[in-house]
């Protein structure tokens, strides 16, 4: 939240909440002086929560620019994607699902799939398989059903590897696939039929670079867009755990707090987001 103002800043006041778009800007601060162009305004933040504002950043602009910057898409058609059970994946169910967009969801399989596919077609997914299903040949005549002769012209990918390659297979023509992560590790190759017969296109995304490219007038919207989405509760925060580090803790006894959930994220397949409040 803007506590005070510069005598020549424009655009904000004290009172509004703000939140960094600059990388690293206020790490581990519970005050900062920050340049206007380093934060973007929350407009009409009445009704949200300090988790949405604290989890809007990154994740849901990600998700809302994929599906508005690459491909015209209107309600009944199709998008694909892995890692759906990310939180960008979560994100692009739910803003296709306010949309009227149908999803195509691939995830890794596990001991709950059957709960994970309840849980995200909760949040409006439309078909949840796993990358094992990409192995069936009945798979090609079951998508050909759902998609009822239209074409996926949209796959969003941020996991890489054979199984982003064998999703290639249902992508339309004149379709684009667009790149923000690598959680699998491993390179993926792209077929040249798909760019000759196909005309696929591939992009890579960055929501750091898009803040960069972009002004104050356009980051406020994408703001004010995905603001709209959770006020209308078609948008979720995700799931959370807020962690608070008390005034009255040691440096040592916050350090092995903080240390100690650091230490699971790093395990691996933590399921949620880690939120540190620092109380003054």
């Amino acid at each position: 939240m803007v506590t005070s103002v510069g005598e020549n800043t424009t655009g904000l006041q004290v009172g509004d909440w703000v939140v960094m778009v600059k990388q690293q800007a206020g790490t581990w601060s519970t005050n900062h002086n920050v340049k206007v162009n380093d934060v973007v305004k929350i407009p009409d933040h009445e009704g949200l929560s300090e988790v949405h504002v604290a989890t809007i950043t990154v994740n849901p602009p990600t998700a809302y620019n994929m599906l508005t910057d690459y491909v015209e898409l209107n309600a009944g058609d199709w998008v694909m994607q892995n890692g759906a059970n990310s939180a960008v994946g979560q994100a692009v169910i739910q803003i296709a699902a306010a949309r009227g967009l149908k999803t195509l969801n691939f995830v890794r399989s596990r001991d709950d799939i059957e709960h994970l596919k309840e849980q995200l077609c909760g949040l409006g997914a439309t078909q949840v398989l796993t990358y094992e299903d990409l192995n069936d040949k009945s798979l090609r005549d079951k998508v050909k059903g759902w998609l009822g002769g239209k074409e996926i012209h949209l796959a969003l990918n941020c996991v890489g590897g054979k199984e982003t390659t064998a999703m290639l297979r249902y992508i339309g023509k004149d379709g684009h696939l667009v790149s923000y992560g690598a959680m699998s590790k491993q390179p993926f190759s792209l077929p040249t039929s798909a760019f000759i017969f196909k005309n696929l296109t591939a992009h890579g995304f960055w929501q750091s670079r898009w803040y960069l490219d972009h002004s104050a007038a356009e980051r406020e919207a994408l703001m004010g867009s995905l603001t709209q989405l959770m006020k209308k509760g078609k948008f979720q925060a995700p799931e959370h755990e807020i962690v608070s580090i008390g005034k009255q803790e040691s440096d040592s006894e916050a350090t092995s707090k903080i240390r100690g959930i650091f230490q699971k994220l790093a395990a691996g397949r933590y399921g949620k987001k880690v939120l540190l409040k620092f109380e003054e």
